[in-house]
């Protein structure tokens, strides 16, 4: 058994995880979607009372689609309450009291190696210079976790979709491994898989089951390290340089171990220098494996160190790893770029390295082309996303979009804006737009139109925005706005399949990742002691949450947008400076322990 080289110690597994909803509410899970009747979706969307609202209720789409924002923000608030967590003396019982006050000394000495964890972390990311990505990834998890309810169904092939009708023309969401070599894809009808595979299996998504695994997969790469990016509810990166090259193979057993115990589901990992290295290697690791890309010199470390790791490890050039992958499996290729990569007569990897970056910047633009060309090096500078701040909202529909009057789009127009308003409430307190986008989908002349029952078929997007004279959350003027955009589209009401409201988030300034990590702590002491004494709470947005645009920023009757733009810092930020002055008299903030510094604060 290896050992645990966790930086904090791992949920309990046998502990249910109460999973926030989509509301934020932590002490329910993800509530069900409210039933509508389904003779009612075979009618367009005018003839539904609020269209909108049921729309956005039932449609799994939407759920999917909203889960990366969810995860990121859940995962935010999951390692500022583990670090406070792990910071925090606990509180003792009357019966530990006094021989906790005897030890006091002795806890002292302890918590002041107990700081704040990347500190650590980033001295030794310093010291060897190199870094350590791992990209894990479940392997199937829409089809595992309901294989946990549907154990008879194991070892058959297996489709999700994410409906009820399992007879109709929905489509796949995923595929079990077993089901892949008939041909079965995700996005494909189930009446054309059931053609290739007549034994398949096809069970609704259950979204509750899906949150709820989920949350526990976070919680255990929160215990792994702190530097998490979350990509989907069952994907994630995570930034492990702090672990020696000779750990790896404990440290990723370890994990795999944990999530399969605690979820009884598998997950896949890759590990490499960047984040496409370590992705590719997971997809050469799947399913349920891992693989390491490594250096010639790293290769030397494991030798001299556990002997069955070895076969978990890939030694080779970066380009040539890279190279050795078709451009279907490439991240950030897909169909379309992929398709413009054929019409220059581009289909392979090799390919595309041999085409200069100039070429590449002719035909893409500049920030593609240049992953692109370093892309077929093996090179990839992104950093990891540790925070999450939202730029924009939106709300879109293309379903049961039909139309035959002005007032009947109108009335759409305003749900929609209704809806928008809601998110924009949800995003935060005073959180307002001044850029608003209309977008629509125009019937193609001539197109086609779809198999699937109210969809889009063959369409034009078309899309205007307009500036706001005020920053707004309310409907009637976001609506007023997109009416009058419309009216300067020439689309008429019975050409529409489909229509969308994105408004744009006056820009706020993103804190480096290293420094809203280490301002956790800071951030904490500067609650009242009230707070302090509850420091988890469970709340709507994730915690320290600020206002993109506050009533102050803008004065009114104006229409000067860039005004938030001008204050560099937030308003507190004087008072952050002075606190650690103040807990700097005698020697670094960072090097005082955390009990000194809560006794210090209480007093």
């Amino acid at each position: 058994m290896p050992v645990n080289i966790y930086k904090f110690k791992p949920p309990d597994r046998r502990q249910r995880v109460s999973s926030p909803t989509f509301e934020g509410n932590t002490h329910k899970s993800t509530p069900k979607s409210e039933s509508v009747k389904a003779s009612a979706w075979t009618s367009p969307a005018l003839e539904i009372p609020q269209f909108v609202a049921q729309y956005y209720k039932t449609s799994t789409f939407h759920h999917l689609s909203t889960w990366r924002t969810q995860f990121q923000e859940m995962t935010s608030r999951l390692i500022e309450d583990t670090l406070l967590l792990d910071a925090l003396p606990s509180q003792p019982s009357q019966s530990q009291s006094q021989s906790q006050s005897q030890s006091q000394s002795q806890s002292q000495q302890t918590h002041s190696q107990s700081q704040h964890p990347n500190l650590s972390i980033r001295k030794r990311v310093k010291s060897n210079g190199r870094r350590l990505v791992l990209h894990v990834d479940m392997d199937c998890f829409y089809v595992s976790v309901m294989l946990k309810e549907l154990p008879h169904l194991r070892n058959k092939p297996v489709a999700v979709i994410p409906s009820n009708n399992i007879n109709g023309t929905s489509e796949i969401s995923s595929v079990s491994y077993e089901a892949r070599p008939f041909g079965v894809k995700p996005r494909m009808l189930i009446k054309d898989a059931k053609a290739l595979c007549p034994d398949l299996q096809v069970v609704p998504c259950n979204f509750e089951k899906y949150y709820e695994v989920s949350s526990i997969f976070y919680k255990i790469l929160v215990a792994c390290s702190t530097d998490i990016e979350a990509v989907s509810a069952d994907e994630a990166y995570i930034d492990v340089s702090w672990c020696e090259v000779e750990e790896l193979p404990a440290l990723i057993s370890t994990l795999r171990e944990d999530i399969y115990n605690a979820t009884q589901c598998t997950a896949s990992v890759g590990c490499g220098p960047n984040k496409l290295i370590a992705r590719l290697a997971t997809s050469r690791a799947k399913p349920n494996n891992y693989l390491i890309f490594m250096d010639k010199e790293a290769e030397c470390k494991v030798n001299s160190g556990d002997s069955d790791g070895k076969s978990h490890f890939v030694v080779e050039d970066p380009q040539a790893f890279v190279l050795s992958f078709m451009l279907k499996d490439i991240p950030g290729i897909g169909d379309v770029t992929r398709n413009k990569l054929e019409e220059m007569g581009i289909q392979t990897t090799q390919q595309l390295s041999d085409m200069p970056l100039h070429l590449l910047s002719s035909h893409f633009a500049e920030k593609c082309a240049l992953y692109l060309h370093n892309a077929m090096k093996g090179i990839d500078q992104r950093p990891l996303k540790l925070t999450h701040q939202r730029r924009s909202l939106s709300s879109q529909i293309s379903w049961g979009v039909r139309f035959s009057t002005k007032e009947q789009v109108h009335k759409f127009i305003l749900e929609l804006s209704q809806e928008m308003e809601g998110r924009l409430k949800k995003a935060g307190e005073n959180i307002k737009t001044n850029h608003v986008t209309l977008r629509l989908k125009k019937k193609k002349s001539g197109g086609k139109e779809s198999r699937k029952f109210m969809n889009p078929g063959e369409v034009i997007v078309i899309s205007k925005s307009t500036t706001l004279p005020e920053p707004t959350s309310s409907a009637d003027i976001i609506s007023e706005a997109c009416i009058k955009l419309w009216e300067t589209m020439n689309v008429g009401p019975e050409e529409i399949r489909g229509a969308g409201i994105q408004v744009h988030l006056q820009p706020k300034k993103c804190k480096d990742s290293s420094t809203t990590q280490s301002n956790l702590l800071t951030n904490y002491f500067e609650k009242t002691k009230e707070e302090r004494l509850d420091p988890i709470q469970p709340t709507s947005t994730p915690p320290n949450t600020k206002s993109i645009i506050s009533p102050n920023d803008t004065p009114k009757n104006t229409t000067n947008t860039k005004t938030p733009n001008k204050r560099k810092t937030p308003p507190t930020q004087p008072k952050q400076t002075n606190k650690r002055k103040k807990y700097s008299s005698e020697k670094p903030a960072n090097q005082r322990t955390i009990l000194q510094m809560f006794q210090k604060e209480t007093e």
